[in-house]
C-alpha cells in the first residue's frame, strides 16, 4: 500500500533535516526553516548552497531512510526528487587520489 502524501513529506523532511546536520557546516533544519527569508512571493528562502554534504554521505542517508520506511519503487522517485531537486545541501563529490 502506498505512503499517503502527507507521510512522504515527513520523510522529505526527515532527510533534509538529516542531511543538514551532516553537512558543512552543520546546522539544524527546522531552525533554517524558521529563519528564512521570505521572498516576493511568499515563499521561504533557503540558502542551501552555503551547506555541503559528501555525495556519498548524502546517498547513504537517502538510501537509509528509503529501507526504514519501506518505500515502494514510486514512493522512491517522488521522495528522490523532492531531496535531489529540493532545498537539500550542495553535494560535493570527493575525489581519491
Amino acid at each position: 500500500m502506498s505512503k499517503s502524501r502527507k507521510r512522504l513529506g515527513e520523510i522529505v523532511m526527515e532527510i533534509l533535516a538529516e542531511l543538514y546536520a551532516n553537512s558543512t557546516p552543520s546546522v539544524d533544519f527546522n531552525e533554517l526553516v524558521e529563519n528564512a527569508s521570505i521572498d516576493k512571493d511568499g515563499r521561504k528562502v533557503i540558502p542551501f548552497d552555503d551547506y555541503e554534504i559528501d555525495d556519498t554521505t548524502m546517498r547513504n542517508i537517502v538510501n537509509y531512510h528509503f529501507k526504514k520506511n519501506r518505500l515502494t519503487k514510486y514512493e522512491k522517485s517522488i521522495v528522490s526528487a523532492s531531496v535531489y531537486l529540493g532545498p537539500s545541501p550542495r553535494s560535493i563529490i570527493k575525489k581519491e587520489i
